[in-house]
């Protein structure tokens, strides 16, 4: 008759039924949060990048208007110098009967001067066009470079420094392309 010892085994940490169900339902729990978590994080970003792509397309529109003025004054512009070329052969014809045709030399002069006074107002009006259209440009690119770090970059892409190539296709931001931006400083080329 010897001793012999046999140890019971535990087994290690038990869990008893309802032990077991708490721990399925919490890692269920954490998997829905987690879910639920990145499914409003990405609807955010998708209402952001739309909201974006509306205001370029506003601003977009915004510089064709002003390319249609700009065009409508430089042709108006265009006709007014016509006038004043036809102006000028008129009022050679009344200077060589000057003394009978008095009256009509005087009448051109009124209308040369209302010409010129009017071609001065149009000179003004498409230097102010082409100063607007300048304007309009640049706050379109100005737009294209602000929107170009949201659309290209990814969160990783802006913690590790990447720069990222993209273009302006069918008035559409592409990230591919051309032009360069520095995803985390949001400096570009453009």
């Amino acid at each position: 008759m010897g001793y012999s010892y046999a140890p019971q085994s535990s087994g290690g940490l038990q869990l008893g039924k309802r032990g077991k169900h708490l721990a399925i339902a919490a890692v269920i729990i954490l998997f829905v949060g987690t879910f639920y978590f990145v499914g409003n994080t990405m609807t955010g970003y998708v209402t952001y990048s739309e909201s974006l792509e509306q205001q370029l397309n506003e601003t977009h529109n915004k510089f064709l208007d002003m390319k249609a003025q700009y065009e409508t004054c430089d042709a108006y512009l265009g006709n007014a110098n016509s006038n004043i070329a036809s102006l000028n052969t008129s009022l050679n014809a009344c200077s060589t009967d000057m003394f009978s045709q008095k009256l009509a030399v005087t009448s051109c002069n009124n209308e040369k001067e209302r010409l010129g006074r009017e071609k001065s107002d149009l000179s003004n009006s498409l230097s102010s066009c082409r100063s607007e259209q300048v304007s309009s440009t640049e706050s379109y690119k100005q737009l294209a470079r602000n929107s170009v770090k949201a659309i290209c970059c990814s969160f990783g892409d802006v913690q590790s420094g990447s720069v990222r190539n993209w273009n302006i296709t069918n008035n559409s931001i592409v990230c591919t392309g051309n032009y360069t931006i520095n995803c985390t400083t949001g400096e570009s080329n453009y």
